[in-house]
């Protein structure tokens, strides 16, 4: 049997590879890795789209699934959201990283469906303990893509 899908076939939901792609075209992968210190990732929420399992957007994670999630330091976890199929909305969300108590930042980001424009944002760094770096991120419209954000604390 062959497990390929091609154009006019429907997967178990009924969807055709171009239902699929429609929302999934819009899509962020965010890397986040601490150093000196473990991480917890809290508040997770979407307004549009949903959580996936990294590298596989059929496979959807609840913010449940996210929340409370330890990050150790010299460790890497990723936060993948995209637009659901057969959706014309893309993704929006946000999400914390906290150490112990204290919050170290918001992340927050939108990859719109049908735009010429991606936007994220660190929102509240704590810059007095910790030295945060975003890298990665495609803004002229599509998928935001890969994102990568070190916290080293000071």
């Amino acid at each position: 049997m062959n497990d390929v899908m091609k154009s006019g076939d429907l997967n178990d939901e009924g969807l055709s590879p171009e239902d699929l792609q429609r929302g999934y075209a819009q899509w962020v992968e965010i890397t986040i890795m601490p150093y000196n210190t473990d991480c917890k990732i809290t508040k997770p929420y979407l307004d549009h789209g949903k959580f996936y399992k990294p590298g596989n957007k059929s496979v959807e994670v609840y913010p449940s699934n996210i929340e409370g999630t330890l990050v150790k330091d010299g460790e890497a976890y990723t936060i993948a959201a995209c637009g659901r199929s057969n959706t014309a909305v893309g993704t929006q969300g946000s999400f914390e990283v906290i150490d112990g108590d204290k919050k170290v930042f918001k992340y927050w980001f939108s990859c719109p469906w049908n735009t010429q424009k991606n936007t994220d944002k660190l929102i509240d760094v704590n810059n007095e303990r910790f030295d945060v770096k975003k890298i990665g991120g495609n803004y002229n419209g599509g998928a935001l893509g890969n994102i990568y954000i070190t916290i080293t604390k000071k």
